[in-house]
């Protein structure tokens, strides 16, 4: 349910994989369902005990600082666009054994954008101006995926 409303909210298409909808959330599931359980054991074993529970302090990971361009949407829903000539679905793998065109898997294309993204916010980039200067890093892959699918 937070997937499907997260990629609605990001636009991005239904057939983007788990794995890079869960590092664009930031959120980690297992982790929170570990923290609800014991949290649940500790207000059980109060109870049990008729007693207030002491909760322990909670670990706040520090807000990751990338900004994500809307190319990056963009290049994530062209990568599971039908191919036109192929009629499979696209991935890295398919882009470069069939049509020889390079494009970065989600994995790395999330790890340069965060890269690049928070080197220029340590560099006091304005928002916008970041937000473009890392969208243009994309731009390139999101121009030969079309190529693919306008043959």
């Amino acid at each position: 349910m937070i997937r499907k409303t997260f990629k609605k909210y990001c636009l991005l298409a239904k057939t983007v994989d788990n794995t890079t909808v869960d590092r664009l959330m930031g959120f980690d599931f297992h982790a929170r369902s570990q923290e609800v359980l014991l949290i649940t054991e500790i207000k059980w074993q109060a109870r049990k005990e008729n007693r207030l529970p002491e909760f322990p302090s909670r670990r706040f990971k520090l807000k990751n600082l990338a900004l994500y361009p809307r190319e990056l949407q963009e290049l994530l829903n062209l990568k599971t666009a039908m191919c036109p000539l192929c009629k499979v679905r696209l991935n890295t793998f398919h882009l470069r054994e069939s049509h020889k065109v390079s494009v970065p898997g989600n994995i790395e294309l999330l790890d340069l954008v965060e890269k690049e993204s928070i080197k220029r916010r340590r560099l006091k980039l304005k928002k916008k101006d970041n937000l473009k200067v890392v969208g243009n890093l994309l731009r390139p892959y999101i121009t030969s995926i079309k190529q693919v699918l306008s043959l």
